[in-house]
């Protein structure tokens, strides 16, 4: 469901795996996939597959899996297409930025429907129907919401790692969703707003300042959540960020997901990025004045994207 860039990229390779996969996209993306097929663009060349591709999630006929991909503030429009399709033995695999989603899917279809996911890839749009993808296969990591290691899990481990794709399981998948946060969403935030990139970072006095102090203000409603956040977290990030070159960054795994939505001036996710921290850090009484301040910047670029996006 949304097989965009991410969506396109794995649901292409399961069926390479021998799977049968359909894939959920729309406007010319869509026309593409039903009339060209799918282009696979690799650093060692370009794969066309042929795939299934429909508009209406509920035509995709009985299923063993939801694969969620698509962005997180279309959710409300992405939950009510897939409500035909979810059940305790056709559960919904999310794998969107943020940690606020496999809880939103939970209150929508119940938490034993939904499995939380998370992966780290370059991978992106090149046209409708042609995506780029990363040099090597991008591992995915799933639990359970309740941190069980069931049956199911197990049995889509394998599933995926027969189409070459590598699955960690984790009973604390939930904390692991916090530390992919910490670990993106500041730099993506940051870099969104200033069109910059980390390597300049050091060049500006303060700017490390600010970004460590973004950081322990993710990590502090984190913990506040009950995710288990090491302080080493943090250092890490600003020790790579230290080291980093300065210079333009570009291409997959290079510019973050959220920096090229607002370069293109496209629509942002400011919830899952940096929204839900300051929300959250309200509910636990958790002090965060950067994250609201940065937030309210990116609102505002978000709203004049939706702008021109709707004119």
């Amino acid at each position: 469901m949304g097989a965009g860039a991410l969506g396109a990229y794995f649901g292409a390779s399961l069926q390479k795996g021998g799977h049968e996969v359909t894939l959920v996209a729309r406007g010319a993306h869509l026309q593409a996939l039903q009339t060209r097929g799918l282009t696979l663009r690799f650093p060692t060349g370009d794969e066309t597959v042929a795939v299934r591709a429909i508009a209406d999630a509920s035509a995709a006929g009985p299923a063993d899996l939801v694969f969620l991909a698509t962005k997180a503030y279309s959710n409300a429009d992405a939950m009510a297409a897939i409500r035909p399709l979810v059940t305790a033995h056709c559960p919904v695999m999310t794998i969107q930025n943020g940690v606020s989603a496999p809880h939103d899917l939970a209150k929508a279809f119940g938490a034993q429907c939904v499995l939380p996911a998370t992966v780290a890839i370059g991978c992106g749009m090149v046209e409708p129907g042609v995506v780029y993808g990363p040099a090597a296969p991008a591992k995915i990591t799933l639990g359970e919401m309740d941190g069980s290691m069931s049956d199911r899990i197990t049995a889509i481990q394998a599933a995926f790692q027969e189409s070459s794709i590598p699955v960690e399981l984790r009973s604390d998948v939930l904390t692991f969703l916090w530390q992919k946060l910490v670990y993106v969403a500041p730099r993506s935030v940051m870099l969104a707003l200033s069109r910059s990139s980390v390597g300049f970072l050091p060049q500006v006095e303060g700017a490390l300042d600010l970004f460590g102090d973004l950081m322990r203000e993710y990590v502090a409603v984190g913990r506040a959540e009950g995710a288990q956040l090491d302080d080493s977290l943090v250092e890490g990030v600003l020790a790579a960020a230290r080291g980093g070159s300065a210079g333009p960054a570009r291409g997959a795994g290079q510019m973050p997901s959220l920096q090229q939505d607002a370069e293109a001036r496209k629509m942002l996710e400011v919830d899952e990025m940096i929204g839900a921290v300051v929300r959250l850090g309200q509910v636990h009484k958790v002090p965060t004045p950067i994250a609201a301040t940065l937030c309210i910047l990116l609102q505002l670029q978000d709203a004049t994207n939706r702008a021109r996006v709707a004119g």
